[in-house]
């Protein structure tokens, strides 16, 4: 269990690069003013919203940069588990109905 405490800031920190990776992509695809881009993306990074709800595009290019985000850690969290169910598969010898086929 303790190597699972890796997990959660690993897992995060590819989420935020990723968040801010995509950030720029995302708002111009949403139309989004270059001159916000800036206030937009100091208010994802410090997560500090200001006092009024942002345009709908803005949110719009905000939750496409947080998906993008959640999918590649998906990604990882798969592959991880993909990586163990194989190793687990080759390395694992204690298997009960092959060593009872074997003793007969």
């Amino acid at each position: 269990m303790a190597s699972s405490r890796g997990r959660g800031p690993l897992l995060g920190a590819l989420l935020a690069s990723r968040l801010q990776s995509q950030l720029p992509t995302r708002l111009a695809t949403r139309h989004v003013p270059r001159a916000a881009w800036p206030a937009v993306q100091h208010a994802v990074s410090t997560g500090s919203g200001g006092h009024r709800a942002a345009p709908s595009n803005v949110t719009a290019a905000i939750g496409d940069a947080f998906t993008s985000g959640i999918h590649v850690g998906m990604t990882v969290i798969a592959a991880v588990f993909l990586c163990a169910a194989l190793a687990s598969a080759l390395l694992v010898h204690n298997r009960p109905h092959q060593t009872a086929v074997m003793a007969n």
